[in-house]
């Protein structure tokens, strides 16, 4: 599920379920050389690539979140 903030600078990617083996595809996002993303609650770098037709995301371990009920990523300057 997506949203964004009153202003639409950022999106949100709310996800309930952990990714298997720690991959994260989102469909839908286009990103730009300024794009930024990262997880709520989480200090460190996600690394991510454009994966045609949207973005995959390598996450962290699990057991490193705070919550293990939902996660959301927040995605900065975006295309669309």
């Amino acid at each position: 599920m997506y949203t964004s903030s009153k202003g639409g600078k950022t999106v949100y990617a709310i996800f309930l379920f952990w990714p298997r083996w720690d991959i994260l595809n989102l469909g839908a996002p286009e990103v730009s050389s300024r794009t930024h993303i990262s997880i709520v609650g989480y200090d460190g770098d996600i690394d991510w690539v454009v994966s045609p037709p949207g973005i995959q995301l390598t996450l962290p371990s699990k057991s490193e979140m705070l919550s293990d009920w939902a996660w959301v990523v927040q995605l900065d300057n975006l295309v669309n």
